[in-house]
């Protein structure tokens, strides 16, 4: 029982819903999210270079530079989670 109680904890489930999720789907898959807070802090990055470029109405290089490197960190960000699970 401390095993199924542990296990509802770690997955943030309550034991009802644990025990539920395993007894239809069989297994239960747990995403580490840590990468979020980085992706957040990204996205204000290239909020902050939309604004820029909004108020001045115009795009500048460095401005698009700028965006391809936030993008990439994304993708970085991203696709470590996928990979990693």
């Amino acid at each position: 029982m401390y095993y199924l109680y542990s296990n509802s904890s770690y997955c943030n489930f309550s034991m009802s819903d644990y025990l539920r999720s395993v007894s239809v789907d069989g297994y239960i898959i747990k995403h580490d999210l840590h990468g979020l807070k980085e992706v957040n802090a990204i996205g204000v990055n290239i909020n902050q270079i939309a604004r820029q470029v909004n108020f001045q109405n115009e795009v500048t290089e460095r401005d698009v530079d700028e965006l391809r490197v936030q993008y990439e960190k994304l993708f970085e960000v991203v696709n470590g989670q996928i990979l990693n699970g």
